[in-house]
């Protein structure tokens, strides 16, 4: 059974006119090769990959409910690291798919990266996700790539009572080139009034796309 504090954390929706907003570290934000960094850039745009590393980097999560344009209770993941020199975002939107039966998470900041998720519970009352299959959209153009040449991601997430505090560990690889992309930490989680005018405009991402 999921544990009550990561039930809370999930179960926030456009109708609870709440936020939750996480603060804590990351202990550990690492992977993606020397040769793959100039790819890694290319996202930054997006709000999805950024080639920054380090250890004991401040992070913040804000996880808005909203109904989209196309009808969907839709949730907004706002995850801010902030080095040293600069603040980089990793932003996603989080829908039920109809047609795929599941949840799908559009990567960026413009919908155009959807991933299906699996989603389980683990022997310890946590939350294990899985990314399946993933689709890019380029204008009107959909593709679908090879998972032989995609990053998979794997997250975990749990709560420890003793500390009072989530531990996440996310890890995205590829069959090829490895680990693209790491970071681990731990957090605290507030829940906040959040009235649907008061979300803000950053949470929301460019354009919306209803193609699952």
């Amino acid at each position: 059974m999921l544990h009550p504090m990561l039930q809370k954390k999930f179960q926030v929706s456009s109708g609870d006119h709440q936020a939750i907003i996480c603060m804590g570290t990351m202990e550990e934000i690492a992977g993606g090769r020397w040769f793959m960094r100039p790819f890694i850039k290319m996202g930054i745009k997006k709000n999805v990959t950024f080639p920054e590393r380090g250890t004991g980097i401040p992070f913040k999560l804000e996880k808005y409910g909203f109904i989209d344009p196309f009808g969907r209770e839709t949730m907004s993941w706002i995850r801010t690291f902030y080095f040293k020199n600069t603040d980089r975002r990793f932003d996603a939107t989080m829908v039920y798919s109809k047609k795929g039966k599941g949840i799908l998470d559009y990567l960026g900041n413009s919908q155009a990266s959807p991933v299906g998720i699996e989603l389980d519970v683990t022997e310890t009352g946590g939350i294990r996700m899985k990314s399946s299959r993933q689709h890019f959209h380029f204008g009107k153009r959909r593709l679908s790539l090879p998972s032989q040449i995609i990053g998979h991601a794997t997250v975990r997430e749990e709560f420890d009572e003793k500390k009072n505090r989530f531990s996440i560990d996310v890890t995205v690889k590829n069959m090829i080139f490895g680990t693209i992309f790491r970071y681990k930490g731990h957090f605290g989680m507030d829940v906040v009034p959040m009235p649907r005018e008061q979300i803000p405009a950053y949470a929301f991402p460019k354009r919306f796309d209803s193609r699952e």
